[in-house]
């Protein structure tokens, strides 16, 4: 009898942990890589096709849908946000979030009454997207917290981003052109990511930066604001960025020549002042030209959030007489966006020798002509 009551026991333990095996397995399933528009005509399809875990993947096009995403645990990613858009047809929220746990990158969200709505969620992070052209609101937040905001581009909304009652959320790094930036009710939220992580651009932040540091109160540029960013009293960006956020950006800030006359022969001595906006260290050429005559090439090593100057000397023994534009030049780095700041054009040098008296030298109107 024991022996049967022993063998009942065993093939009740062993069909309980086979149980249990199959439950965990169904629970633990292996996530999948849903494809829009092979495997789904719309992502909405797709959405409501997935599993927790999912990773869905859309390819370039436009997407003329509402999307809702009442699902955890899932990825959406865009082929780029300059070539995949979702467009919400001037009706409701292009994206609609319900649901917690939501990476979201690679999108343009555009021409809805709210490019992105939260709502009760938390752990969403929309990193990398353009949200535009919204009625009223770029990004809403209805009693959100703990999400990410980070490398968005929010521009041409009505209001860029809406707090409600939203706490505990960070947000930086994102480019700010709206007609209101921020609008908080009842919350407080992170606007950088510390010095010198930096914090936002913002279109109407009045950009002054001759300081650096913690505190802005070391001489030199860093590509930060020497002011805050203020919002409201009870949010605020420490570090507003002076230029549009990029991980990769240099750019030539000064140029100073020691002389604007010089005597042929003379050596001119050329200051040059380069700054690093982003977010990495960068190794890049310097060069430094009068017209088309190329004075020399150096190679820099900047850190992030730095500037420096570097002087190069122009030897003019044989260099014609004559009226030469100085200009310097730095290296367009992998990645960047912006170069408009990568070429810098100072003035005018005149190399001429007119001797008076005792010596004194002036240019000669003939060179100024």
């Amino acid at each position: 009898m024991k022996k049967r009551n022993v063998t009942i026991i065993l093939i009740l333990l062993l069909s309980g942990m086979l149980s249990l095996t199959h439950k965990n397995t169904l629970i633990k399933a292996p996530s999948s890589i849903i494809k829009v528009p092979e495997d789904y005509s719309t992502i909405q399809k797709a959405v409501d096709a997935a599993n927790p875990g999912d990773t869905i993947l859309v390819a370039s096009g436009i997407y003329y849908e509402n999307v809702v995403i009442y699902k955890d645990n899932l990825t959406l990613l865009g082929e780029s946000p300059n070539t995949t858009f979702i467009d919400g047809g001037a009706i409701g929220e292009v994206v609609y979030i319900t649901a917690s746990n939501i990476y979201i990158s690679g999108f343009t969200m555009q021409h809805g009454y709210c490019g992105v709505y939260i709502d009760h969620a938390s752990n969403i992070s929309l990193i990398g997207n353009i949200i535009t052209d919204n009625a009223e609101y770029g990004v809403y937040l209805d009693w959100s917290a703990n999400n990410n905001l980070r490398e968005n581009i929010i521009r041409n909304n009505w209001r860029g981003i809406f707090l409600w009652y939203s706490n505990g959320n960070t947000i930086y790094h994102n480019n700010f052109n709206n007609t209101i930036q921020v609008y908080a009710e009842a919350s407080t939220n992170t606007w950088d990511g510390g010095y010198p992580v930096g914090g936002n651009y913002w279109s109407n932040y009045i950009k002054v930066d001759k300081f650096s540091g913690p505190y802005q109160n070391l001489t030199g540029s860093d590509g930060i604001g020497d002011t805050p960013y203020i919002i409201d009293s009870e949010n605020k960006d420490r570090y507003p960025l002076i230029k549009p956020y990029s991980q990769h950006d240099v750019g030539i800030i000064k140029v100073v020549p020691s002389k604007v006359i010089i005597s042929q022969g003379e050596k001119l001595y050329i200051n040059i002042t380069v700054l690093n906006y982003g977010t990495h260290n960068e190794t890049f050429n310097i060069t430094a030209y009068a017209n088309e005559v190329k004075i020399k090439t150096q190679t820099i090593t900047l850190p992030s959030r730095t500037s420096t100057t570097i002087t190069f000397v122009w030897e003019t023994s044989n260099i014609g007489k004559g009226a030469y534009i100085i200009r310097a030049s730095a290296t367009q780095l992998q990645g960047e966006m912006d170069t408009t700041d990568n070429i810098y054009i100072d003035g005018v040098v005149v190399i001429d020798t007119v001797t008076i008296g005792g010596g004194c030298c002036r240019p000669s109107l003939r060179m100024l002509k």
